[in-house]
């Protein structure tokens, strides 16, 4: 199983990664779409693990395949990192929406609210549905909109 990694941040990882290749990108909109375009154009992955520089040890690439052996699409850490009750003008447009209301972080549940700080996606997900919107100016709001995008077209986001 083939797993590329798309480091976010401005300096090149130092640590080995094994899974695949690693696609290092600014901490933006426009840096992880262009990313994302040549990688696809480039690999043969079964997904993309996105991990923020900022965050501590990468998990084990066992947990990654085992999560890839599961019928799901998508994987964040997005409650945990900071994405519950966003965007707030969400419960004024849609309020009784079912996929509104968040579950505790450490429980595995569906949500579409994505963080790409911490994010495993099978490739063929990208190709199917696309990816993040690049007329968006951050990356935390274009990364809610995809995940917003995927749940809508019946991907499963966990």
């Amino acid at each position: 199983m083939i797993i590329d990694l798309v480091w976010l941040g401005a300096v090149p990882p130092t640590l080995e990664w094994t899974a695949g290749k690693i696609l290092q990108t600014e901490r933006t909109v426009q840096g992880v779409c262009t990313a994302i375009q040549l990688g696809l154009d480039q690999t043969a992955a079964d997904a993309f693990f996105f991990w923020d520089e900022a965050n501590h040890v990468l998990p084990h690439l066992e947990t990654l395949k085992d999560l890839l052996s599961k019928p799901d699409d998508l994987w964040h850490a997005g409650l945990s990192l900071g994405t519950s009750g966003k965007p707030g003008l969400l419960d004024f447009v849609a309020p009784t929406w079912m996929f509104n209301c968040d579950s505790a972080p450490q429980i595995s549940a569906t949500s579409w609210r994505v963080s790409l700080n911490a994010c495993l996606v099978r490739t063929e997900l990208i190709r199917q549905i696309g990816f993040l919107n690049p007329a968006f100016t951050t990356l935390d709001a274009a990364a809610l909109e995809w995940g917003h995008r995927c749940i809508q077209r019946g991907v499963c986001c966990r």
